[in-house]
């Protein structure tokens, strides 16, 4: 008798990583205005920023180890409820990717938006 373990079984496993919900962290306020902050300011800006970019960093890891518990299989290779929960687990895979994708755009948009403001300022205190 071959014993194996059916591959809804491997699924589900995979699956369950995705039940604990990762945090996607908020986004930090509006960067200070270049052109009119203090040092302070911008300081301050720059501290939110990185705290934000270390939280989405976590968030980050934590959806690549989701991504990563869900098994490669191709669901057309599989019959029945195998098929169906190869199916479900490939969608959960796009789904956290799309999360995944659009997490990075948001912390690279987040960064450019107080880099921009950071460039104002210190165009405007390079001359002084």
């Amino acid at each position: 008798m071959k014993a194996w373990i059916p591959l809804t079984m491997i699924f589900a496993l995979g699956s369950a990583a995705y039940a604990d919900e990762c945090t996607h962290p908020s986004s930090p306020s509006r960067p200070p205005d270049g052109n009119s902050a203090t040092k302070d300011d911008m300081i301050a800006g720059n501290k939110a920023v990185k705290a934000y970019t270390a939280d989405m960093d976590d968030y980050l890891k934590c959806l690549q180890a989701k991504i990563e518990a869900i098994p490669d299989v191709d669901p057309k290779t599989l019959k029945g409820s195998d098929k169906t929960a190869a199916e479900q687990s490939m969608k959960e895979k796009g789904q956290l990717t799309k999360k995944y994708d659009a997490s990075v755009d948001e912390e690279k948009a987040n960064a450019e938006a107080f880099n921009v403001q950071l460039r104002a300022w210190k165009a405007k205190h390079s001359s002084s």
